[in-house]
């Protein structure tokens, strides 16, 4: 039981770290030359209270190495929202391919949520097939949107 516990706690390890870089390659692809500003301020700050109260629900069943990286996930996930939202008012792209990565980034920070609950609160962790299909489908339509982004060959607007 202990060798599962630790196999466990190892994915879990390594499955966070997994999430951090993927986030943080979605920064530097859509932060390219871009400087942060005021108005990407005003749009973290649902984010980061979203992040805080999720963190302080689960603080007492999270610690260590995974807390730590917990946080920091957290805290990348909000930049990649705000990122990603901040396409809609930086004009750099066409507003349906900005709309779709505004509307990825929710969708992720959501899913993310509900990864955080299942992975950490003890409600969570047993199989409810409603929540496992929530989970999915979220994750599933995030990215898809972001697919959607990728292959819109009209992605950059002309500068005039």
């Amino acid at each position: 039981m202990e060798i599962f516990n630790l196999s466990s706690a190892l994915f879990d390890i390594v499955g966070i770290a997994g999430f951090i870089g993927a986030y943080l390659l979605l920064i530097i692809a859509f932060a390219q030359n871009y400087h942060f500003n005021k108005l990407d301020l005003i749009v973290a700050i649902p984010f980061i209270i979203g992040f805080a109260l999720v963190l302080r629900s689960l603080r007492s069943y999270v610690s260590g190495i995974l807390l730590i990286e917990a946080i920091a996930l957290g805290v990348i996930l909000c930049l990649t929202a705000v990122t990603m939202i901040g396409a809609i008012y930086r004009g750099r792209i066409n507003r349906r391919s900005a709309f779709f990565m505004a509307l990825a980034a929710i969708i992720l920070y959501g899913s993310d949520i509900l990864v955080a609950y299942s992975m950490f609160h003890p409600d969570f962790q047993q199989f409810i097939l409603w929540h496992q299909n929530a989970l999915w489908i979220s994750y599933m339509l995030g990215w898809l949107l972001l697919l959607a982004v990728v292959n819109d060959r009209h992605l950059h607007r002309a500068v005039s």
